[in-house]
């Protein structure tokens, strides 16, 4: 056995030569006739260097994916990988590249499989086949309507309901496909008056984008959140 404790460079030395029998037990040397064996070992030691992949580089086509869509992560699993050899040529590579991978049309997520360029001068101690994540996703627009009057949900017989705020801005977030369909006449702001009797109430501004599916699945900021609310009771 070579002890390769704390060695950072070639071996090359000479050892003895231990004997063990059929039970993994070592053999006494008082039983060998005549000199004990010796054995000349030779034993290259390489510094090593983790090195990221590129995955970006390699990507073919990412400026002409599906209309509207657009790449927001592209991963390799394992994201480094091992390269040995001459540390001057080591210092020198900072990251370990890919094989073109073509993305062209791309509209779906998908994971697939990259071979890895190995640099001159070093070697992969890993395997030159890594696994790549391609996060694709609609792309994300935003749309604000401005001075959208607030309406008033709830308000029962002759009531007279005023708002201290009559109208907000709104903006909208959300995929291409629904933000861009969007009219004017799609959003809607209000207050819910339902079962409050005469008086002044601080309600919350709620926002409506066409139907309850739609408001969930986008993002929505409003200029005010609240509005003081006045119920009258006409005589």
């Amino acid at each position: 056995m070579v002890d390769l404790s704390g060695k950072t460079g070639t071996i090359y030395s000479t050892f003895d030569v231990t004997f063990y029998d059929k039970n993994n037990k070592i053999v006494s040397s008082d039983i060998i006739i005549g000199t004990l064996p010796t054995s000349t070992v030779r034993l290259p030691i390489y510094p090593m260097k983790n090195v990221p992949i590129d995955v970006e580089s390699s990507l073919v086509g990412a400026d002409n994916l599906a209309a509207n869509h657009e790449i927001i992560k592209a991963v390799a699993t394992p994201a480094t990988v091992r390269l040995v050899g001459d540390q001057a040529t080591l210092d020198k590579i900072e990251t370990v590249s890919l094989e073109p991978i073509g993305i062209n049309g791309l509209d779906t997520t998908m994971t697939v499989s990259g071979e890895l360029i190995v640099p001159d001068g070093v070697r992969l101690l890993d395997s030159e086949t890594v696994s790549i994540l391609l996060e694709v996703r609609e792309m994300v627009i935003s749309q604000m309507y401005e001075q959208l009057e607030i309406q008033v949900h709830g308000r029962q017989g002759r009531a007279n309901v005023t708002l201290s705020i009559p109208a907000a801005d709104l903006t909208i977030e959300g995929r291409y496909s629904l933000v861009s369909m969007l009219s004017r006449s799609d959003v809607q702001l209000f207050v819910d008056v339902t079962g409050l009797t005469p008086g002044v109430y601080k309600l919350p501004v709620s926002v409506l984008v066409r139907d309850a599916d739609a408001t969930i699945e986008l993002t929505t900021k409003i200029s005010i959140t609240e509005v003081t609310v006045t119920i009258d009771q006409p005589k």
